[in-house]
């Protein structure tokens, strides 16, 4: 039978692996095919997944090969020795599975290149999963042109694409990418969504009844998911006002800066951070609203759990935010102004209608079940 291989050699866990790890569980369960899974041995949460995985199917296990993380791109440029290095190596894995098909999970698009370059080396089909678009606009017109021209190599190197939004296709396309690029959107297990009672939930967390809880949840990465920005825009706000409160959730690069940031400034003590945990039910179960207000997003796993549990959002106008949320639940990026007014008007708004869409949408289309057939359906037609 023909093995799928995925190939992943970042140690960060976030939305990218929770949907591959979707479509491995979809393949396991569902299909006749193999599957494999070459990881970064630094990424614990993403082993972590898999074993579960494997634990839950005890007839048809994923095979899974811990690698090393990826030296950044910077070093493998200019250091030809420890890219051959690299390529050999990884090339041996490869030519030891052999396997019919390589999933690179992307994200930014550096991450698994290696991957995606040993496969063709190999002669094995590859697909390049939910890779980003290059944001641009930050850089100098000298690293303009040299990254150019690197992202334009690593994106010709795989035979098809596949994204989660049109906004996301539609990037790739002004990033130079020339083949195939498939839009399947992700989706929520909604079965393992559960609701608990609100008054218990809110309790856990030390919310008042009077408390407007809001929420933004997942990886403290100020140059992606921007919280510095949002908990400076609303500590900056005389107005605000006095019951509403902000719970950040979630680890990361940035987070001991944030830790350091709301300890100096905040002193109405609007803002509490709260550990990552993979039950986010109960956080779901108690907020009034969801706040993302990222730089960039494809199209954010949270932002579907919350529709689903029937939550209002204010979020960035980018990316998946805009291409699924209402317009009105929009503010424009990096407004700080904006942020605010958007999120006091949504405060006061009846939102039920637009509640309601969101579920269906759910419902409808971003659901795992239609994600894992169609993901499947797209890798049937690239093996045949």
């Amino acid at each position: 039978m023909s093995i799928i291989l995925f190939y992943d050699d970042a140690s960060v866990f976030g939305g990218h692996q929770v949907t591959a790890v979707d479509a491995v569980r979809f393949l396991l369960e569902k299909t006749d095919f193999d599957v494999g899974f070459m990881a970064c041995r630094n990424n614990f949460r993403l082993i972590e997944s898999l074993n579960t995985l494997n634990t839950n199917s005890p007839d048809k296990q994923i095979s899974v090969c811990l690698i090393d993380e990826a030296s950044p791109i910077k070093s493998l440029i200019t250091n030809p020795f420890l890219l051959l290095a690299s390529l050999k190596t990884l090339a041996t894995h490869i030519r030891s599975i052999n396997p019919a098909l390589l999933v690179a999970v992307q994200g930014n698009v550096y991450i698994s290149f290696l991957g995606l370059l040993a496969a063709k080396q190999c002669g094995v089909k590859t697909v390049s999963f939910i890779p980003m678009g290059i944001q641009r606009d930050r850089v100098s017109i000298k690293s303009r042109l040299i990254e150019e021209m690197v992202t334009r190599f690593i994106y010709s190197l795989p035979d098809t694409f596949i994204t989660i939004s049109k906004s996301a296709k539609e990037k790739l396309i002004e990033n130079g990418v020339k083949h195939k690029i498939e839009v399947i959107y992700c989706g929520i297990d909604t079965e393992k969504l559960i609701c608990h009672e609100r008054s218990l939930a809110r309790n856990a967390y030390g919310m008042k009844p009077t408390d407007y809880a809001m929420a933004v949840i997942g990886r403290i990465q100020f140059c992606h998911k921007a919280q510095d920005f949002l908990v400076q825009s609303l500590l900056d706000c005389p107005e605000l006002p006095d019951n509403l409160k902000l719970y950040i959730v979630g680890d990361g690069p940035d987070a001991k800066e944030l830790a350091s940031i709301v300890e100096l400034q905040d002193k109405k003590k609007i803002v509490t951070i709260l550990p990552w945990n993979n039950d986010l039910t109960k956080i779901y179960s108690a907020i009034d609203m969801l706040l993302i207000p990222s730089w960039h997003e494809g199209l954010p796993l949270v932002m579907l759990e919350a529709m689903h549990y029937g939550i209002p959002i204010v979020a960035s106008n980018v990316d998946g935010m805009a291409e699924i949320l209402p317009k009105n639940w929009l503010f424009q990026r990096g407004d700080d102004k904006d942020l605010v007014t958007t999120i006091t008007a949504m405060v006061k708004a009846d939102n039920i209608s637009d509640v309601l869409k969101n579920s269906s949408v759910i419902t409808e289309k971003h659901n795992v079940q239609s994600f894992g057939n169609n993901f499947h359906q797209h890798i049937n037609h690239l093996i045949a």
